[in-house]
């Protein structure tokens, strides 16, 4: 299913919520009403931003998880994990190269899962709570490649620092969960 992000404003805040994709007949359905002004438009795009909502190419559209900026930064982390656990050692295959690479796959697997579950919030949530501890046991698993010397410490900052930014996207999208949801 398509869906199209839905704009409502209120002098106080700024409401999202995913709604089927259809046809665009009224203005009440266009991904960025008409009526508001640019200053406005680019404080909505720099917002969804922040909330792990808008592609980095400012996309208008969010068809599938895979569009989500916070999925495609734990898809690409997950990916340099597998390259550089190729290069561990070979005792450590089920104690830490399998654990970290389930971990990191797991992350975008539960996001792709949460999206898919649009209309139940307990759901929805219960697929971002394993998403963050996904995320947070893979930093686990980050400091014990690095005390062990497999992974270089400044690497391993840095995809510490990467989980950071993706945990703080499904914190901050677990907290304003009904602005994802469907509405019936």
């Amino acid at each position: 299913m398509e869906r199209i992000l839905h704009f409502s404003f209120s002098p106080s805040c700024l409401l999202l919520s995913l709604v089927p994709r259809i046809p665009l007949v009224t203005n009440s359905f266009l991904c960025l009403p008409r009526s508001i002004s640019s200053a406005s438009k680019k404080h909505t795009l720099v917002e969804m931003e922040r909330l792990g909502a808008m592609p980095s190419n400012t996309s208008k559209f969010i068809n599938s998880h895979e569009d989500l900026e916070v999925y495609r930064i734990a898809f690409d982390t997950a990916m340099t994990i597998f390259e550089i656990s190729k290069n561990f050692p070979k005792e450590e295959r089920s104690a830490l190269t399998d654990p970290i690479r389930r971990s990191s796959r797991s992350v975008c697997a539960n996001l792709g899962e949460a999206w898919r579950r649009p209309k139940d919030k307990g759901s929805f949530q219960v697929r971002l709570n394993d998403a963050e501890a996904e995320a947070a046991e893979t930093q686990v698993w980050l400091k014990f490649a690095v005390k062990c010397g497999y992974l270089d410490i400044d690497r391993g900052r840095e995809l510490d620092r990467q989980y950071n930014q993706i945990l703080g996207s499904i914190v901050r999208i677990i907290q304003d969960s009904d602005r994802w949801l469907l509405q019936n």
